[in-house]
């Protein structure tokens, strides 16, 4: 049988595994973020692995109930379990979106979120850069901050922890 040209799209013999194949106890914590990601991690633990004891907490736990059911009809003979599991996971995201309906206000805000999602990756990469540039500004500028602070200590010879000094280090701390 042939791979499918998609790196996320399985095939039930990716699956079949036999009795004696090595187990692994599955416990996942809730978090929205995780939830995105536990459903491929729990796919690709299940090419290697058979799920013996699965939890979770919150969203993991409604992830650690996909993850028994395909288990079990993998158990039960039938791998195709996890094949409907990633179907259920690739059409999560259209689903999502019929449920959830924008403010009037917002709609454009909205669409066009959904937009560089689905199409336009490049303006997603440029603001992800952006992001990382503002972040590597404000370390210089915290740096560059504890160092005045530094020198204007020593200049008027009061000490690195003196009253003057404190708030500058604490923002350059916390930025």
């Amino acid at each position: 049988m042939q791979r499918p040209t998609s790196e996320r799209d399985y095939i039930a013999a990716d699956f079949d595994l036999g009795l004696g194949s090595p187990e692994c106890d599955l416990i996942l914590k809730g978090g929205l973020t995780s939830g995105v990601v536990y459903p491929y991690a729990i796919l690709e633990i299940a090419k290697k692995y058979r799920l013996r004891s699965v939890g979770g907490t919150s969203v993991g736990a409604i992830a650690a109930g996909f993850a028994a059911a395909a288990e079990f009809a993998r158990r039960s003979g039938c791998p195709q379990g996890f094949i409907r599991l990633q179907e259920r996971c690739d059409a999560l995201p259209a689903r999502l979106s019929s449920l959830f309906q924008p403010d009037p206000a917002l709609r454009v805000l909205y669409e066009a979120g959904f937009a560089m999602t689905k199409k336009d990756r490049k303006v997603l990469n440029v603001l992800w850069a952006v992001r990382g540039l503002i972040a590597v500004g404000a370390g210089l500028g915290a740096g560059i901050y504890l160092v005045l602070t530094w020198v204007i200590a020593l200049a008027f010879n009061e000490p690195l922890w003196g009253a003057s000094a404190t708030p500058g280090l604490l923002i350059a701390i916390l930025t």
